[in-house]
């Protein structure tokens, strides 16, 4: 069984960038615009290992949503709607990337 504070403890992992599964929005990397408290799933992680570890991640997200326990996990509005089965837009990407309207 997880605690309540082995699930702050992963959070802070997951934020932290002790396991590389989530990446800080650009906005937040560039300092501008909205969602830069927020997180984004990195794609560059194509292992069969790191496929294994966002499975998990998902478990959780699972578990939390059908407990009503709550993740301290601030991942961004786009990943929800991807998680949702939902199109994103260009106003969607806008929101953690500013700077993709600036270059065109």
């Amino acid at each position: 069984m997880v605690s309540h504070s082995d699930d702050d403890v992963a959070m802070q992992e997951l934020k932290s960038g002790v396991v590389s599964l989530l990446i800080p929005t650009p906005n937040a990397t560039n300092e501008i615009g909205y969602n830069r408290d927020r997180f984004l799933l990195n794609p560059s992680l194509v292992t069969e290992e790191q496929l294994r570890m966002f499975r998990f991640l998902g478990i959780l997200l699972g578990v939390a949503v059908r407990t009503k326990k709550p993740l301290d996990l601030y991942l961004a509005p786009p990943v929800w709607k991807q998680l949702a089965g939902m199109a994103l837009t260009s106003d969607d990407l806008e929101e953690v990337c500013r700077l993709k309207s600036f270059n065109g």
